[in-house]
Protein backbone atom coordinates (compact mmCIF):
# COMPACT_ATOMS: atom_id res chain seq x y z
CA UNK A 1 0.00 0.00 0.00
CA UNK A 2 1.19 3.29 -1.20
CA UNK A 3 0.76 6.25 1.22
CA UNK A 4 1.53 9.98 -0.09
CA UNK A 5 0.11 13.71 1.07
CA UNK A 6 0.02 16.09 -1.68
CA UNK A 7 0.40 19.77 -0.22
CA UNK A 8 1.17 23.42 -0.70
CA UNK A 9 4.07 24.91 0.43
CA UNK A 10 4.16 25.54 4.19
CA UNK A 11 0.70 23.76 4.94
CA UNK A 12 -0.13 24.50 8.60
CA UNK A 13 -2.13 20.97 8.14
CA UNK A 14 -0.12 18.82 6.77
CA UNK A 15 1.62 18.50 10.55
CA UNK A 16 -1.79 17.35 11.74
CA UNK A 17 -1.97 14.86 8.64
CA UNK A 18 1.14 13.11 9.12
CA UNK A 19 1.25 13.23 13.25
CA UNK A 20 -1.81 10.98 12.69
CA UNK A 21 -0.80 8.81 10.22
CA UNK A 22 2.20 7.86 12.19
CA UNK A 23 -0.58 6.78 15.27
CA UNK A 24 -2.60 4.75 12.54
CA UNK A 25 0.36 2.96 10.37
CA UNK A 26 4.12 1.82 10.77
CA UNK A 27 3.58 2.31 6.56
CA UNK A 28 6.27 5.11 5.05
CA UNK A 29 3.78 8.34 3.94
CA UNK A 30 6.23 10.08 0.99
CA UNK A 31 5.19 13.89 0.38
CA UNK A 32 4.71 15.70 -2.48
CA UNK A 33 4.54 19.63 -2.59
CA UNK A 34 2.11 20.99 -5.17
CA UNK A 35 2.44 24.10 -6.38
CA UNK A 36 0.31 25.45 -8.88
CA UNK A 37 -3.19 24.04 -10.28
CA UNK A 38 -2.06 22.32 -12.98
CA UNK A 39 -0.22 19.78 -10.93
CA UNK A 40 -3.15 20.07 -8.28
CA UNK A 41 -4.94 18.70 -11.15
CA UNK A 42 -2.12 16.22 -12.35
CA UNK A 43 -1.66 14.11 -9.06
CA UNK A 44 -5.53 14.93 -7.59
CA UNK A 45 -4.90 17.44 -4.93
CA UNK A 46 -8.83 18.33 -3.85
CA UNK A 47 -6.68 21.01 -1.44
CA UNK A 48 -3.93 20.76 0.74
CA UNK A 49 -3.62 18.15 2.30
CA UNK A 50 -4.57 15.49 0.51
CA UNK A 51 -4.00 11.71 1.47
CA UNK A 52 -3.68 9.20 -1.61
CA UNK A 53 -3.89 5.56 -0.97
CA UNK A 54 -2.51 3.92 -4.20
CA UNK A 55 -2.99 7.16 -5.71
CA UNK A 56 -6.88 7.05 -4.64
CA UNK A 57 -8.55 9.91 -2.46
CA UNK A 58 -10.25 8.49 0.33
CA UNK A 59 -11.97 11.51 1.19
CA UNK A 60 -13.54 12.09 -1.93
CA UNK A 61 -17.10 13.05 -1.89
CA UNK A 62 -17.09 11.03 -5.60
CA UNK A 63 -17.98 14.01 -7.78
CA UNK A 64 -14.94 14.32 -9.42
CA UNK A 65 -12.00 16.65 -8.00
CA UNK A 66 -12.34 19.90 -7.42
CA UNK A 67 -8.61 19.87 -7.76
CA UNK A 68 -6.38 22.81 -6.77
CA UNK A 69 -4.19 24.88 -4.82
CA UNK A 70 -6.32 25.97 -1.72
CA UNK A 71 -6.35 24.78 1.75
CA UNK A 72 -8.74 21.74 2.66
CA UNK A 73 -10.32 20.86 5.95
CA UNK A 74 -11.99 18.20 6.97
CA UNK A 75 -14.87 16.89 9.15
CA UNK A 76 -14.55 14.62 12.02
CA UNK A 77 -17.14 12.04 13.12
CA UNK A 78 -19.08 14.73 14.79
CA UNK A 79 -19.64 17.21 12.26
CA UNK A 80 -16.97 19.80 13.49
CA UNK A 81 -14.32 21.45 10.65
CA UNK A 82 -10.88 20.13 11.21
CA UNK A 83 -7.81 20.27 9.63
CA UNK A 84 -7.08 16.52 9.11
CA UNK A 85 -9.05 13.88 9.62
CA UNK A 86 -9.45 12.14 12.52
CA UNK A 87 -7.11 8.82 13.89
CA UNK A 88 -10.31 6.78 13.69
CA UNK A 89 -11.02 8.03 9.90
CA UNK A 90 -7.70 7.86 9.09
CA UNK A 91 -7.61 3.89 9.85
CA UNK A 92 -11.42 3.12 8.50
CA UNK A 93 -9.39 4.90 5.36
CA UNK A 94 -6.72 2.19 5.47
CA UNK A 95 -8.77 -0.57 6.68
CA UNK A 96 -11.23 -0.24 3.52
CA UNK A 97 -8.02 0.39 1.34
CA UNK A 98 -6.92 -2.96 2.55
CA UNK A 99 -9.92 -4.85 1.24
CA UNK A 100 -9.53 -6.65 -2.10
CA UNK A 101 -12.01 -4.59 -4.32
CA UNK A 102 -14.00 -6.24 -6.81
CA UNK A 103 -12.50 -6.55 -10.91
CA UNK A 104 -14.87 -4.18 -11.68
CA UNK A 105 -14.04 -1.11 -8.98
CA UNK A 106 -10.26 -1.87 -9.91
CA UNK A 107 -11.34 -1.18 -13.43
CA UNK A 108 -13.44 1.99 -12.89
CA UNK A 109 -10.84 3.42 -10.61
CA UNK A 110 -7.89 3.08 -12.94
CA UNK A 111 -9.97 4.45 -15.58
CA UNK A 112 -11.15 7.60 -13.45
CA UNK A 113 -7.55 8.40 -12.61
CA UNK A 114 -6.37 7.80 -15.92
CA UNK A 115 -8.85 10.48 -17.66
CA UNK A 116 -6.76 13.58 -18.02
CA UNK A 117 -8.08 16.63 -16.19
CA UNK A 118 -5.60 19.00 -17.76
CA UNK A 119 -7.76 20.83 -21.14
CA UNK A 120 -4.52 20.37 -23.21
CA UNK A 121 -4.17 16.43 -22.19
CA UNK A 122 -7.77 16.27 -22.54
CA UNK A 123 -7.45 17.62 -26.32
CA UNK A 124 -4.14 15.72 -27.31
CA UNK A 125 -5.63 12.51 -26.00
CA UNK A 126 -9.20 12.91 -27.66
CA UNK A 127 -7.16 13.95 -30.92
CA UNK A 128 -5.07 10.46 -30.45
CA UNK A 129 -8.25 8.68 -29.92
CA UNK A 130 -9.95 10.01 -32.99
CA UNK A 131 -6.83 8.94 -34.78
CA UNK A 132 -7.19 5.84 -34.12
CA UNK A 133 -10.50 5.68 -34.34
CA UNK A 134 -10.93 6.82 -38.02
CA UNK A 135 -7.48 5.83 -39.39
CA UNK A 136 -6.69 2.70 -37.53
CA UNK A 137 -3.41 4.17 -36.02
CA UNK A 138 -1.63 6.94 -34.07
CA UNK A 139 -1.23 10.48 -34.85
CA UNK A 140 2.73 11.43 -35.46
CA UNK A 141 3.91 13.85 -32.60
CA UNK A 142 3.91 16.45 -35.08
CA UNK A 143 0.27 16.22 -35.87
CA UNK A 144 -0.71 16.60 -31.92
CA UNK A 145 1.46 20.03 -32.37
CA UNK A 146 -2.09 22.52 -32.61
CA UNK A 147 -3.59 20.76 -30.04
CA UNK A 148 -0.25 22.10 -27.65
CA UNK A 149 0.53 25.08 -29.42
CA UNK A 150 0.53 27.98 -27.15
CA UNK A 151 0.34 26.12 -23.77
CA UNK A 152 2.90 25.94 -20.97
CA UNK A 153 4.71 22.34 -22.15
CA UNK A 154 5.71 20.85 -25.82
CA UNK A 155 4.04 17.82 -26.93
CA UNK A 156 6.47 15.78 -26.04
CA UNK A 157 6.20 16.80 -22.59
CA UNK A 158 2.38 16.17 -22.59
CA UNK A 159 2.45 12.85 -24.35
CA UNK A 160 4.68 11.92 -20.96
CA UNK A 161 1.99 13.41 -18.78
CA UNK A 162 -0.30 11.17 -20.61
CA UNK A 163 1.73 8.51 -20.04
CA UNK A 164 2.08 9.15 -16.57
CA UNK A 165 -1.17 8.89 -15.44
CA UNK A 166 -1.68 5.59 -18.03
CA UNK A 167 -4.20 7.35 -20.50
CA UNK A 168 -1.62 5.92 -22.97
CA UNK A 169 1.49 3.60 -23.46
CA UNK A 170 4.46 4.96 -25.43
CA UNK A 171 6.92 2.84 -26.69
CA UNK A 172 10.89 2.59 -25.89
CA UNK A 173 10.92 5.05 -28.73
CA UNK A 174 8.45 7.29 -27.85
CA UNK A 175 5.84 6.68 -30.60
CA UNK A 176 2.12 6.00 -28.79
CA UNK A 177 1.48 2.47 -28.59
CA UNK A 178 -1.64 2.32 -26.82
CA UNK A 179 -4.77 4.29 -25.95
CA UNK A 180 -6.84 2.31 -24.21
CA UNK A 181 -8.72 0.53 -26.18
CA UNK A 182 -6.92 0.99 -29.12
CA UNK A 183 -3.53 -0.83 -29.85
CA UNK A 184 -1.06 -0.29 -32.44
CA UNK A 185 -0.03 -4.16 -31.87
CA UNK A 186 -2.83 -5.85 -33.78
CA UNK A 187 -5.46 -8.32 -31.10
CA UNK A 188 -8.23 -10.26 -31.24
CA UNK A 189 -10.20 -7.91 -29.76
CA UNK A 190 -12.57 -5.19 -31.93
CA UNK A 191 -13.92 -1.73 -30.95
CA UNK A 192 -16.84 -0.75 -31.48
CA UNK A 193 -18.00 2.84 -31.58
CA UNK A 194 -22.07 3.66 -30.95
CA UNK A 195 -24.05 6.34 -32.36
Amino acid sequence: MKLEVLHVPDCPNLPPMLERLTEVTDLPVTTRVIDDDVDAARFGMAGSPTLLIDGVDPFSTGEGCECGVACRLYRDETGRIVPAPSIEQLRDALTAASRPAAPREVLSAWRTRALPLNPVEKAVHQAILRSFATSGRPPAAADLDPATAGGERSTAEVLDALHDVDAIRLAPDGQIAVAYPFSTTPTRHRVRIGD
